[in-house]
């Protein structure tokens, strides 16, 4: 298969698997389903959105599929890491790119990526990206924690999904793996401050559930004290760090205080679930 770029040149698409997970994620699926066009395999797996998420995968050609069974409309993810190895299972090529609705490619990331796969690295070789993320319209360059994470991988190499981490997933990564840094970026945009609390208050509700307690912590006295300590130090940690931020570089390109104060708020709550459990 073939795209166009711009100058009208035709390009052999790039041989990887792209899957999104969508819930009424129309205001920003445009700009990055338009980032990730010269992908051979992209596909969406959708909660049975009711804004126009479907309408613009069906314009695109789109492949969809059902997060759920049911035709209930609206369903969000109880378990983010299972909904991630289910789109693993449904995608076309080994070599695989995990992105979010609300994120898109740069230009240069895109031809990168090319060239990488095109030079058939090993199976055994997975590829961290920077994540900046954009807020109210302006790009964050300066953060507490630089957002670098593996977002292409191969599925022979051994990465897997760990399936008890409901939120904020991660990888099960074997020892014989080896990361390389890509040069470029993908962008993050973040929601209004009202919108990221609210999410972040669903990922806290998920912790709540005791189903959720129970498959990650089968919990010794111990391992929830490490939790607790572990979640009030990094509070203190982003307190620190975003100050120190702010000395060097100033506001202007730096994640705003409310957002630093979110972060904090969320590792304090964290740290509150574990210690009512410890009191069980």
């Amino acid at each position: 298969m073939e795209s166009t770029n711009n100058t009208g040149d035709k390009k052999q698409k790039i041989s990887c698997s792209v899957s999104i997970l969508t819930l009424n994620s129309a205001k920003h699926l445009e700009k990055c389903l338009n980032s990730i066009k010269d992908f051979d395999d992209v596909f969406i797996l959708d909660g049975n959105s009711t804004d126009e998420t479907l309408y613009i995968a069906k314009k695109r050609e789109i492949a969809v599929y059902k997060q759920t069974d049911t035709d209930e409309p609206n369903v969000k993810i109880s378990n983010f890491a299972m909904m991630r190895d289910k789109a693993v299972n449904l995608c076309k090529h080994d070599w695989v790119l995990i992105l979010d609705s609300d994120e898109y490619l740069s230009t240069e990331l895109i031809e990168e990526i090319r060239q990488t796969l095109e030079s058939e690295p090993n199976t055994k070789t997975a590829f961290a990206i920077l994540n900046l993320q954009i807020i109210n319209g302006r790009i964050i360059r300066h953060s507490f924690n630089e957002h670098r994470y593996i977002r292409l991988y191969n599925k022979q190499g051994g990465i897997k999904w760990n399936l008890k981490k409901a939120v904020h997933e991660k990888f099960d990564i074997p020892a014989d793996i080896k990361t390389v840094n890509l040069n470029n970026c993908f962008y993050n945009i973040i929601p209004s401050f009202k919108e990221c609390i609210a999410k972040d208050n669903f990922y806290l509700s998920l912790v709540r559930n005791k189903k959720t307690l129970n498959k990650n912590f089968k919990a010794s006295r111990s391992k929830i004290m490490i939790s607790i300590l572990m979640n009030i130090a990094r509070a203190i940690y982003i307190i620190f760090k975003g100050l120190m931020i702010y000395v060097k570089h100033g506001f202007a390109q730096s994640l705003p205080p409310k957002q630093v104060w979110r972060y904090v708020r969320y590792h304090l709550i964290i740290s509150y679930i574990r210690l009512k459990q410890l009191k069980k």
